[in-house]
């Protein structure tokens, strides 16, 4: 696997920091804050509001590449193996500087197509950190988020079956990680769309150096 198992945390960092630099930078602006002043930042708050539970529906096609080549998905070399999957989330916290953070749990189906991988089932859990977004083509709604947790499967499916061959340890039970970004219309909030990376590894060292399985989805999500 070709990446650093402290890059997602980073990420999550580096997304929380973008949002109070912005939210700062616009309240220094000219004529912010001369009908009240602006109120200080504040850390999570552990809150309930209005579409904070989700179920989605997802699905997609695997590659045998690797993770980062996910983000590149017209010229990944695809295998004749499919994923299909629903889950879960549940926003919990939500801050000031536009983050909100989660939990997730899904159900998956990996079906073996290609001729020689078995079809398996996946399910996994974790947390979910969603940045708040921004509105574009002023009547849609833009927002990446990112979910990191472990991933149980009753076995391995195409090149995450070979490598298994000469993994170091059994590859049941691996790191989960989805990066993802989700689109909606302003006028239906409940419902967006959303693409996805479905990824499963090792999580370079935190259980093995081992790039699991990758997919490429796509889903819908419905928001209450």
């Amino acid at each position: 696997m070709r990446f650093p198992i402290a890059w997602p945390f980073a990420l999550i960092s580096l997304v929380s920091s973008v949002a109070i630099a912005g939210q700062a930078l616009a309240a220094d602006a000219p004529g912010a804050g001369a009908t009240s002043p602006a109120a200080p930042l504040s850390g999570p708050q552990w809150s309930q509001s209005a579409l904070d539970e989700n179920v989605f529906f997802f699905g997609g096609r695997f590659h045998s590449n690797w993770f980062w080549d996910s983000f590149w998905p017209v010229g990944v070399p695809y295998e004749g193996n499919y994923f299909l999957g629903a889950g879960y989330q549940k926003f919990l916290a939500h801050t000031d500087y536009g983050v909100s953070y989660g939990i997730e749990t899904g159900l998956g189906l990996r079906v073996g197509a290609d001729g020689t991988s078995q079809s398996s089932g996946e399910i996994w859990g974790g947390g979910v950190a969603r940045l708040d977004g921004w509105t574009v083509l002023d009547n849609w709604h833009i927002a990446p988020s990112l979910t990191l947790g472990l991933s149980f499967v009753s076995a391995p499916i195409g090149i995450e079956a070979e490598r298994a061959e000469t993994a170091p340890k059994p590859v049941g039970m691996l790191v989960y990680m989805a990066p993802e970004v989700s689109l909606h219309a302003l006028d239906t909030p409940n419902v967006e769309y959303f693409a996805r990376i479905q990824h499963r590894s090792g999580g370079l060292g935190l259980i093995m150096n081992f790039d699991g399985s990758n997919a490429v989805t796509a889903g819908v999500r419905f928001k209450f």
